[in-house]
C-alpha cells in the first residue's frame, strides 16, 4: 500500500511543482537538515509567501506530501481523502499556492536521492554536511557523497528567471568539495566560507540565545538568535546564503532569525526539574553531532553535569570505534555522571572509564525509560543535563520525565504524537 502511495503521490506532486513553477530550496545532508530549512523558512517567509513542512517530511512519501502542503495522515482514511481532495482542487483550479517550498532531502540508502530528484528538482540546493550517519546502509563514505552530491549536480543555471544556486557548507570538507562539481553559481559558508561569522557570544542567562556578526560578499550585519551552539549558527547563515541568493534585505533577515528556534530534539535548552537546564538532542544522533552537542554541553557553566546518552544507530562496522571516541571525549569533560542507555551506549561506558571516568559516576540501561528515574535522582538544583541518542532508542522519554514542564512535552519535544506515543 505505501508504495502504490508513494508512486501516485509522487505523479501528482510533479503536476503541482509543473503547473504552480514555486521555486524550490532543497537541503540535504548527514546533520543539520532540519534546524537549516527551519532557519532558512524563518528568513525566506519574511519576503515571499514561502511553505515548509511542519514536520519531517523527506522521504518519497513524505516529500510530495510537503509539495501537496499535507502533513501525512499515517493510517486515518479520512485523512488520505483530504490529500487528495487537496490534489484535486490544486490541479483543476487555479489555487492559491507558495511562491518558495523549503524541502528536505532525507536518504539512507543508495538510488534514494534520484527517486526524490525525479519528483522535485530544487532550483537552490543547500549541503549541510555529509558523514557517516546511515553508513551501515552504504558501500562506503565515497558512496554517502555520491549519493548526497546528487542535490548539488541536479541544480543548473536559470533558463525561467528563478534564483539558483548551490549553497555549500564550508566547514565540512566533504561538502566544501562539491564545488568543483557545480553547474550553477556556489555560495559557501562557515567560518571560512563567502558568508561568514565572527564575534561569537553565547548568552547562557536568562533566556539563553547567541549574538554574531555576519559577513556576507555584499553587506556586514549583526544577528541574534534564540538558540545556542555552533549547529545552529551554521545552520543561520546557511540561510543568510539564501538570502543572498534571493535578494532578501537585511532588515528581513536579522528579523527572520530572530524568530528561530530551535526545531524539537535540536539543541533545545529546557527548563529541568529542582531549577535545573537540560540540553534536549533527542531526535536523533551521528558521531558529528554528538560532538556538537558535547561541545556545547562543555562550555555551558554548570558545575553539576550529567551526560545521558544513547546508542548512535545504522553506523555499520564503524559503530564502535564512534561509540568509543564518544566515551573518551565525555571522560575528558570531567562530568559528574554519564548515564548510557543501549547496547552501544555500553561502550560509551566503558570507553570513559578505561579513559578515566571514575566508574561510580556511571551507569548503563539497556532502555531510557528504565534509565529516566535514575537521572530524576542523580539531580539537584543547578544541574546541567544533555540527553542525545539515535530515534530508536526513543532518549525524548528522559527528557519528558525530568523536564520542569511535562504538560509542555507536546509542544516542545519531539515524537509527541500519534504512533510515537502509542
Amino acid at each position: 500500500m505505501r508504495k502504490i502511495l508513494e508512486t501516485l503521490l509522487g505523479f501528482f506532486a510533479r503536476q503541482i511543482v509543473k503547473k504552480y513553477k514555486p521555486t524550490i530550496i532543497g537541503i540535504t545532508g548527514s546533520y543539520g537538515k532540519t534546524s537549516t530549512r527551519a532557519a532558512v523558512f524563518a528568513v525566506v517567509s519574511q519576503k515571499y509567501k514561502a511553505y515548509t513542512p511542519p514536520k519531517n517530511l523527506n522521504d518519497k512519501l513524505g516529500l510530495p506530501l510537503g509539495i501537496i502542503g499535507q502533513d501525512s495522515p499515517g493510517s486515518s482514511l479520512f485523512g488520505w481523502l483530504k490529500v487528495f481532495w487537496r490534489i484535486k482542487m490544486l490541479l483543476l483550479f487555479r489555487m492559491q499556492y507558495p511562491e518558495v517550498l523549503v524541502l528536505e532531502y532525507g536518504i539512507d540508502r543508495v538510488g534514494e536521492m534520484d527517486e526524490l530528484l525525479a519528483i522535485a528538482k530544487p532550483d537552490i540546493a543547500v549541503l549541510t554536511s555529509v558523514g557517516i550517519s546511515h553508513y551501515e546502509f552504504f558501500l562506503d563514505q565515497h558512496t554517502i557523497e555520491q549519493e548526497k552530491a546528487k542535490l548539488v549536480l541536479a541544480v543548473s543555471k536559470s533558463e525561467s528567471g528563478k534564483p539558483s544556486a548551490v549553497i555549500l557548507n564550508a566547514d565540512n570538507e566533504i561538502a566544501l568539495r562539491q564545488q568543483s562539481k557545480a553547474h550553477t553559481h556556489v555560495l559557501t559558508y562557515g567560518r571560512s566560507g563567502s558568508v561568514r561569522f565572527d564575534e561569537v557570544k553565547e548568552v547562557f542567562n536568562g533566556d539563553p540565545h547567541t549574538e554574531f556578526i555576519v559577513h556576507t560578499p555584499s553587506r556586514k550585519f549583526d544577528v541574534q538568535m534564540l538558540a545556542l551552539g555552533s549547529a545552529h549558527v551554521s545552520s543561520c547563515l546557511a540561510s543568510v546564503a539564501v538570502a543572498e541568493v534571493m535578494n532578501i534585505e537585511t532588515d528581513l533577515i536579522q528579523k527572520g532569525l530572530s524568530q528561530y528556534k530551535p526545531v524539537p530534539g535540536r539543541l533545545q535548552v529546557i527548563a529541568g526539574l529542582r531549577r535545573s537546564w537540560i540540553l534536549d538532542d533527542t531526535y536523533n544522533a551521528a558521531p558529528e553531532s554528538m560532538q556538537e552537542a558535547l561541545a556545547l554541553f562543555a562550555r555551558f557553566p554548570a558545575t553539576h553535569k550529567i551526560a545521558v546518552l544513547g546508542d548512535m544507530l545504522e553506523l555499520g562496522t564503524l559503530s564502535e570505534n564512534a561509540h568509543k571516541a564518544v566515551g573518551e571525549k565525555v571522560a575528558r569533560l570531567g562530568v559528574s555522571h554519564l548515564v548510557t542507555v543501549g547496547p552501544a551506549g555500553k561502550i560509551i561506558a566503558e570507553a570513559s572509564v578505561l579513559a578515566g571516568l571514575p566508574e561510580e559516576q556511571v551507569i548503563s540501561y539497556s532502555y531510557s525509560t528504565d534509565a529516566a528515574e535514575a537521572v530524576r535522582e542523580l539531580m539537584r538544583e543547578g544541574s546541567l543535563v544533555l540527553v542525545k541518542g539515535s530515534q530508536g532508542v526513543r532518549m525524548e522519554h528522559i527528557t519528558k520525565a525530568i523536564m520542569a514542564e511535562p504538560m509542555r512535552a507536546g509542544q516542545l519535544l519531539c515524537r509527541q504524537y500519534g504512533k510515537w506515543i502509542q
